[in-house]
């Protein structure tokens, strides 16, 4: 059975962890240990009474340093063919673990390890994110349709007021105001394995700003198209739209 165990020094673990079941929910067997909080702390007999109540599981241990002592203190564990040992931890990479299956391999971890350094980001509204990543963002935030095809659509028909036409798969709908944020964009999208979102908003669609701050929240990979909710609906029902599985996203 897949156990985790957070082990940091301060309330780290346990802030980390109401955090990340805060937005996947409880997913996993989760142990966290707060170390040093009091004097009184002994790190060691914790960390002895937890592998010795878990010697038949599968165990992904996170910490918080590389050169911390906590992390040094649990490089003994780290040894087991059953223990995997990440450190440096942040949230991305603590819900990819906490969603995996049980039999997940030492090489899922890497990657997942990979795309959580990528979250890892200074933001800039007003430039989009560093020069750095704006190839990047140019890459996954491309456009779903091409805005030839969007003409077309527009100069060829009337807009049309429903879904009821549309040849795009729309993998799920969902209502809410904030439209796309860490459930969405860390959980939803790899649970569903779709491959776009969409938005459909009229005031998020006409304010660049919020505009950028959304695209800044989808994961790498994932397209994304935000458009007043009219337009929405005449790309989704253009015949030429690629009928691959999109996250449909409005507020009521």
């Amino acid at each position: 059975m897949k156990q985790i165990l957070i082990a940091t020094h301060g309330k780290m673990a346990s802030g980390i962890r109401y955090t990340a079941e805060l937005i996947v929910g409880k997913m996993a067997e989760i142990t966290t240990i707060d170390a040093y909080v009091t004097p009184e702390d002994n790190v060691e007999k914790k960390f002895e009474e937890y592998f010795a109540n878990h010697e038949n599981d599968r165990i992904f241990v996170f910490t918080d340093l590389m050169g911390g002592s906590v992390n040094q203190k649990l490089l003994g564990y780290s040894q087991k063919e059953s223990v995997t040992l990440i450190t440096g931890t942040n949230l991305p990479v603590l819900m990819q673990v906490m969603m995996a299956d049980d039999d997940v391999t030492e090489e899922e971890i890497q990657e997942f390890i990979d795309d959580a350094r990528e979250e890892l980001q200074m933001v800039n509204l007003d430039g989009g994110k560093k020069a750095a990543s704006k190839d990047s963002i140019a890459e996954n935030n491309a456009p779903i349709a091409e805005n030839a095809a969007q003409e077309s659509a527009k100069k060829s028909a009337p807009a049309p007021q429903s879904y009821d036409n549309s040849t795009a798969k729309i993998t799920a709908l969902r209502v809410d105001d904030r439209l796309i944020h860490g459930q969405v964009a860390m959980t939803w999208t790899k649970q569903l394995a779709v491959q776009g979102i969409v938005v459909a908003n009229d005031e998020v669609a006409n304010d660049n700003t919020q505009k950028m701050a959304l695209k800044m929240a989808v994961p790498g990979g994932i397209k994304s198209l935000i458009k007043p909710v009219d337009e929405a609906i005449r790309i989704l029902n253009n015949p030429r739209h690629p009928k691959c599985g999109f996250w449909f996203l409005q507020e009521l």
